[in-house]
């Protein structure tokens, strides 16, 4: 199964999988992207998915703590983090897409 992490605007995207994103934890884990806005190609990128937090798992445009603060696409739980919800909230919020099958998206431009 493939899943499209996206602002709600579509300028930062992140397509993986459901088993990059969930499945097992892990914390500062390489996951693997199929491809994302700023890299379109596929790529590993450290992402969150730990037991202890209720907010995990996060999902991420680069590396969880590259500094880019319109990376973060996903975390859960009505988490509230400056940082982690800045570009959420200046891009029209987040969307999560979830389609069966191992094709490429390529609805963007």
């Amino acid at each position: 199964m493939q899943m499209l992490f996206a602002f709600g605007d579509c300028s930062h995207y992140v397509v993986t999988t459901d088993g990059s994103v969930r499945g097992m934890y892990y914390a500062n884990g390489l996951r693997h992207v199929k491809m994302s806005s700023s890299a379109h190609f596929p790529h590993d990128v450290r992402w969150y998915n730990r037991a202890e937090w209720a907010e995990d798992p996060w999902v991420s445009e680069s590396d969880h703590f590259a500094g880019n603060f319109y990376a973060m696409l996903y975390g859960e739980n009505g988490c509230s983090v400056a940082t982690h919800i800045r570009g959420k909230n200046e891009h029209g919020g987040a969307n999560v897409y979830i389609r069966p099958g191992t094709g490429y998206w390529n609805a963007f431009s």
